[in-house]
Formats: C-alpha cells, sequence, structure tokens
C-alpha cells in the first residue's frame, strides 16, 4: 500500500472527481496506514494533513462511464445542490455502486 502525504500531480496520477474536478487517490492507498504506528513520530499537521488527504479518495463510481465521485462531495442528505441527478451518475445518468 501507498501512504502519500501529497497526491502524486501528473498524467499517471489517476482519475479525477466528476463533481469538484480534484485528483482522486489511487485505489488501494490507505493515507492514516501507519499514523498510530509506533515510532512513526509525526506531528498534528502531518495527521491531519493525512486525514484531510483521505477526503480525496473515491466513495462512488459510476458502473456505466467509470466516473467517480469523491469523499469529499459525497452527499449528506437527500437532495444536494451539487448533484443535480442523485444518486444517478452526475455524467451520464447510470448507476452508481461502492468501489
Amino acid at each position: 500500500m501507498t501512504t502519500p502525504d501529497k497526491p502524486s500531480k501528473g498524467k499517471e496520477a489517476g482519475k479525477l472527481c466528476a463533481l469538484c474536478g480534484k485528483q482522486l487517490l489511487p485505489e488501494g492507498t490507505n493515507p492514516m496506514f501507519g499514523v498510530l504506528a509506533p515510532g512513526m513520530n509525526l506531528d498534528f499537521s502531518q495527521v491531519a494533513r493525512r486525514a484531510m488527504s483521505s477526503l480525496q479518495m473515491a466513495s462512488q463510481v459510476c458502473g456505466e462511464c467509470g466516473a467517480a465521485v469523491c469523499r469529499g462531495c459525497q452527499p449528506l442528505h437527500a437532495n444536494p445542490p451539487q448533484w443535480k441527478n442523485w444518486p444517478n451518475c452526475p455524467k451520464c445518468g447510470g448507476s452508481m455502486r461502492r468501489p
């Protein structure tokens, strides 16, 4: 598993969120891996950066077009303003599933 403090930039970095356009972390990445491990000696800002980067993981993926939505854009209620055709895909209208 990779545990980057910052997502890598570039063409090989991966997908973008279909709603906000932020770079998504690769599947299988766990930003919080090793935070509580003895000997890591991370300060609060490093732990907070890793916790915030977990919002850049895919929460739902379209089964038809493959568009992904990050955890930061995941709606907390039934009528989200940024996602007009909830719970369907924001790009093609297909059904969304958890990765």
